[in-house]
């Protein structure tokens, strides 16, 4: 693959898709993931064999904190895990694009910004998928209502999977919610 030079951002490969997917970069981010997945949090998962080996897959995940470690380990874990050895591409929030580095990096690694568009051509694509459809009121969350799901954002990626013909995988992300604990909800002062 040939490297090309673009100003900030030397370590940029010449092969990125459309939503910024970087294969040089999660090539070589993948021994850092894999240092968080053995080490830092120490993922179980079960249940991976029951993932189906179809075309196109929606994964429907809880989500915890500000950031989107859940996002990043549930790929990982599909990806290291799975006879098919594919990686799902989690869709992110839009207010993530806002953090410093974020939304470069996370992109790089794969993930997408969170909209029923985006979904439905990743589907079309024969991606697989991770939704998150709390959006941001699972992820800010207080403490005291860990483990309790929030009403679903709008979004229809059921509707869009059913439509599509996409298997669809609900997932239990267990142990995010001690990750970043919301332990009040700030408010702003008038």
């Amino acid at each position: 693959r040939e490297r090309v030079a673009i100003p900030g951002a030397a370590d940029v490969s010449a092969e990125v898709d459309e939503f910024g997917l970087d294969e040089g970069y999660l090539t070589r981010a993948r021994g850092w993931l894999d240092w968080l997945f053995e080490y830092w949090w120490r993922v179980e998962v079960s249940g991976i064999e029951l993932i189906p080996d179809a075309d196109r897959v929606l994964f429907v995940a809880n989500t915890a904190g500000i950031l989107p470690w859940d996002a990043l380990m549930v790929a990982h874990a599909v990806e290291r895990l799975h006879p098919s050895g594919r990686r799902p591409r989690p869709l992110v929030a839009d207010w993530l694009a806002t953090l410093p580095f974020s939304q470069s990096r996370l992109a790089r690694m794969g993930a997408v910004r969170a909209c029923a568009e985006n979904a439905e051509r990743l589907l079309l694509a024969d991606q697989w998928v991770i939704a998150f459809p709390e959006g941001q009121k699972g992820a800010l969350k207080p403490f005291r209502e860990r483990y309790r799901l929030q009403r679903f954002a709008r979004g229809g990626f059921v509707p869009l999977a059913a439509r599509l013909r996409a298997a669809i995988v609900p997932v239990a992300v267990v142990g995010s919610e001690e990750l970043y604990p919301i332990l009040f909800e700030p408010r702003v002062l008038r």
